[in-house]
């Protein structure tokens, strides 16, 4: 992974293009794909969140946790897989920083294949798109057991309550993963692929509450209906009014990069008031 800066213009100086290319120097790049969630890029909007990176069966792994869960910090994650018949994929990425969104290259089947995957800044829904002449992928989805951030790589936290298995079911045509939680409610996954003649697109959402089930369906199918063209421009006006209204200058490159990757974290992490601030 490599982060590239150069001294900062002048605010004023700096239209759209200027901003892409100026914040492009400083987009965090893999040569190789991420081989576990600690080398992994990711994109959020502060209450749902994509990581991405490459298994040890050579599948790509896709975590996708709802992190506004309740005081006690519980991490709710679920995760899909997108798996290639044959030899695995390979290839590079990169977070590209003026859009938040990550962008990838892979080779896979005889073919390439072009990723793009961002979480829209105002609407729960993670949008990914796979195209090209490359071998399709077969998605999954797998639900995980909760997990307190508490305890991350450490023993299980003995307050923590065991949630019930999941329930599958259809909304509307789209598949839905419904789960109790202890302290009341519901949490519910949807998603959505669909297969083009130039590849395929996902579309994932998670929501919780009494309705969740009938919420989150709704979610996907209005981000479908709404289109990848219209979803993008509207998660990057937010991106794009976030980027251009500060700007801190250091004269180190390496210490400019890494101040604007901490820009990406907050704005990918932060929710609630804090968000609304930004």
């Amino acid at each position: 992974m490599n982060a590239h800066a150069s001294p900062h213009p002048p605010v004023a100086a700096l239209d759209a293009a200027g901003w892409e290319r100026f914040l492009a120097r400083s987009d965090m790049r893999w040569d190789v794909l991420p081989r576990d969630v600690d080398e992994a890029p990711f994109v959020g909007n502060g209450r749902l969140g994509a990581i991405l990176w490459q298994d040890g069966d050579g599948a790509l792994r896709i975590e996708v946790p709802r992190c506004d869960r309740d005081g006690r910090k519980i991490s709710d994650s679920s995760h899909f897989v997108l798996a290639w018949r044959g030899s695995p994929p390979h290839g590079s990425l990169r977070l590209d920083q003026w859009n938040a969104e990550l962008r990838g290259g892979l080779a896979v089947g005889g073919g390439d294949l072009a990723l793009r995957c961002f979480v829209h800044a105002e609407l729960d829904v993670i949008v990914l798109r796979l195209y090209g002449d490359g071998a399709a992928p077969d998605p999954s989805w797998h639900p995980d057991p909760a997990g307190s951030t508490r305890t991350y790589r450490m023993p299980s936290d003995p307050d923590l309550v065991a949630r019930p298995p999941s329930r599958w079911q259809h909304v509307d045509e789209i598949e839905v993963s419904v789960q109790e939680m202890p302290a009341g409610g519901l949490q519910a996954t949807a998603w959505l692929c669909q297969r083009d003649v130039d590849g395929l697109t996902c579309l994932i959402s998670i929501q919780r509450g009494a309705q969740a089930a009938e919420l989150v369906a709704r979610a996907v199918q209005q981000a479908s209906g709404a289109g990848l063209a219209s979803l993008a421009t509207g998660h990057r006006a937010w991106w794009h009014d976030f980027h251009g209204k500060s700007l801190l200058a250091v004269s180190a490159p390496q210490l400019a990069s890494f101040d604007w990757i901490q820009m990406h974290t907050w704005g990918s992490a932060s929710a609630g008031a804090a968000r609304s601030a930004m």
